[in-house]
Order: structure tokens, then C-alpha cells, then sequence
């Protein structure tokens, strides 16, 4: 079992306040960040020199630059970026952690509302979610654009535990939040210990979607979440009990 380990999922859609950027990401010091819509903010400084200012060990930002990863004092291999449409992108590492690793999916999704299906079908496709499916640990954070009407993606709900505070869900838009778009989902190995939604002022000031911080530890080859609430549907026959899900 790794260390604990924080996780943040971070939507920079307009913001190129590198100034604010820097400053935040060092208060909230992540291990690990997950950066969506970065294209605005790396038209003036390169993802290299944007991660040397908040001390990031690692960066990578893809063949669109327009989202990214960084780690610090954690590797990240084999990253990849794939297309899923309509200019909606997938990021994938593998990382390791002590003697863990676990898959991370950077998800950011856009365009039209009637394209969502096809790209959560590419997203779910055995290039990838599929390709790995209950091999390691993984979790997937991003921006999946719903809407009101939306309750969830059935596909991902159906597969994938949702990590989010019990109550108060929505990031967008971060002056007055009613869209739940930013989200966290695990499947496998993997025990959280917090998970919360930054309402703080300076992120309702500077974003347009409120930052997602997620707290966990990493259990490598055990397929499983146990969880004092019920699962269902395909989650309860691919989980074992040997594994652990803490929500405070």
C-alpha cells in the first residue's frame, strides 16, 4: 500500500493568470495534477517552464497542449494522448508510487451534446478504459461537460465508482456553481481517504470551474472497492471485498 497521496483536478478554461496558477497549485501541493483547457494558459509560458515554477519533477502535455499532467517526485510513463472528437481529448499515465501504480485518464470532453454517446463510446473502447479494464488501479478525472438534463454518463456510472462530497456537487459555472461537470471516478485498488470541491473565493474569483482535490492511498493487484454503501449493477460482480473505499 502506497503513501497517501493527493490528487488535483484543475480547469483552467480562460484562465492565463500564471501568477494565480503558481500560487494556487503550491498552497493546495498536490502529488499529482491534472490540468484540462490548458491552451490559453500555455500560449505564454511552455508546460517544460510552467511546471519549473511550481517545482513539478514531472510534466507532460501532450501532442495538443491542451491539457496536461504533472507529478511531483512520482514518474509518469507510457503517457499517451488520444482524440475522442469534436475536439475532446484523453491523457493517459502510467504511475508509479512506491511499489504501486495505478492508470490516471486526464478527460476532457467538448462540442456538440449529441456527440457525447460516440465519444464516451471511444473513451470506453478497448484503445482505452477498455484496453485496461480492471488490470491496475485506475482513475479518471475530468471535465465530462454535462448537462442539467444529464444525471451522469450510465456508462461510466454503471462501471466506475463516482468520488464526490455527499453534498454541494456542482464546479461549473465557479461564480454559482449548479453543473456537476469536473468529476473524479475510481475503479480497482484504490482507498480515498477526502475528496472535496474548492468554493474558496479566489477560485470562484479566477476559474470558471471550481478545482476538484481528492486524498488517496494505492493498493496495486487488488481489483476491488469495498464501500460501506451498496454497489450495483456490473461494479458488484467485477469487485472483490479485499479493497477499500473511504468517502469523509
Amino acid at each position: 500500500m502506497s503513501g497517501t497521496l493527493r490528487i488535483l483536478s484543475l480547469n483552467m478554461d480562460g484562465c492565463t493568470d500564471i501568477a494565480f496558477f503558481c500560487s494556487y497549485v503550491c498552497d493546495v501541493a498536490p502529488n499529482l495534477l491534472a490540468l484540462q483547457n490548458t491552451s490559453a494558459l500555455l500560449r505564454s509560458i511552455s508546460a517544460p517552464d510552467l511546471a519549473q515554477k511550481v517545482n513539478a519533477s514531472g510534466v507532460n502535455s501532450g501532442g495538443s497542449h491542451s491539457m496536461a499532467f504533472m507529478s511531483w517526485n512520482f514518474p509518469l510513463r507510457q503517457i499517451q494522448e488520444y482524440d475522442l472528437g469534436d475536439r475532446s481529448k484523453c491523457l493517459v499515465a502510467d504511475v508509479s508510487v512506491d511499489k504501486e501504480r495505478f492508470l490516471f485518464f486526464n478527460v476532457c470532453l467538448k462540442g456538440n451534446f449529441f456527440r457525447r454517446p460516440g465519444q464516451i463510446k471511444k473513451l470506453l473502447s478497448p484503445d482505452l478504459l477498455g484496453r485496461y479494464d480492471m488490470l491496475l488501479p485506475t482513475i479518471v478525472a475530468g471535465d465530462f461537460m454535462d448537462t442539467l438534463w444529464i444525471s451522469g454518463h450510465p456508462q461510466f456510472q454503471s462501471r466506475f465508482q463516482r468520488i464526490s462530497p455527499a453534498i454541494l456537487r456542482g464546479t461549473y459555472p465557479a461564480c454559482c456553481p449548479i453543473l456537476s461537470r469536473d468529476r473524479f471516478y475510481v475503479i480497482g485498488g484504490i482507498e480515498v481517504n477526502n475528496v472535496e470541491i474548492d468554493n474558496s473565493a479566489r477560485t470562484r474569483k479566477n476559474l470558471t470551474h471550481l478545482p476538484l482535490i481528492m486524498d488517496i492511498s494505492v493498493h496495486t493487484g487488488e481489483s476491488a472497492i469495498r464501500t460501506e454503501m451498496k454497489t450495483r449493477g456490473k461494479l458488484d460482480q467485477a469487485l472483490s471485498s479485499s479493497s477499500i473505499f473511504k468517502c469523509n
